[in-house]
């Protein structure tokens, strides 16, 4: 039996995909949910197109580097432009990242959950991980998240072990996956 064929695709932000992106992050705020890093740097910034400066710094590891590594922005996107996730591909870890963020971090969007989005997106940001040369990866969740931990075990994670956060004194699940 082949699996359904699956037409969500990987993308990084143009100037073209302003109006899509915006739909996107307020989304999250209408669901209350504005924990979330990404959104604060997206609302911080006073122009869209200091928006996609400021994530081609974080790529290029300018941006702050005393505190963050390189990392990289995608989003997952259906063909119709319509921005269902987005996820942070982290080039190396540092001490804060080993315990809790790992060197992949993804969201999907509250009217796209549990559509498979999270496992297409992990999946397509795994592939570029091995490309940036990453052969083990390391991707967490909260404890209590057991759809995250669901996706990264379907993508091949293997738990390792849970640890404190040290910033929410959370216990975080940290998995494993080995790519060739």
């Amino acid at each position: 039996m082949n699996p359904i064929p699956d037409d969500r695709f990987l993308t990084q932000l143009a100037p073209a995909q302003a109006a899509a992106c915006q739909a996107f992050m307020m989304e999250f705020i209408a669901a209350g949910e504005s924990e979330y890093g990404w959104l604060n740097e997206y609302l911080e910034s006073p122009t869209f197109s200091a928006y996609l400066d400021y994530l081609e710094l974080c790529a290029m590891g300018e941006y702050k580097p005393e505190i963050y590594v390189p990392q990289t922005t995608f989003f997952l996107s259906d063909p119709q432009g319509r921005l269902l996730g987005i996820s942070r591909l982290r080039h190396r870890l540092n001490p804060s990242l080993e315990i809790e963020g790992g060197h992949i971090g993804y969201a999907v969007r509250p009217s796209a959950r549990r559509q498979g989005c999270a496992t297409r997106l992990l999946a397509l940001v795994l592939g570029q991980a091995r490309g940036i040369g990453l052969t083990r990866v390391l991707v967490t969740c909260d404890d209590d998240n057991t759809g995250s931990a669901r996706t990264i075990e379907k993508n091949g994670g293997l738990l390792e072990d849970k640890r404190t956060s040290p910033h929410s004194s959370r216990l975080i699940r940290r998995y494993w996956i080995e790519q060739a």
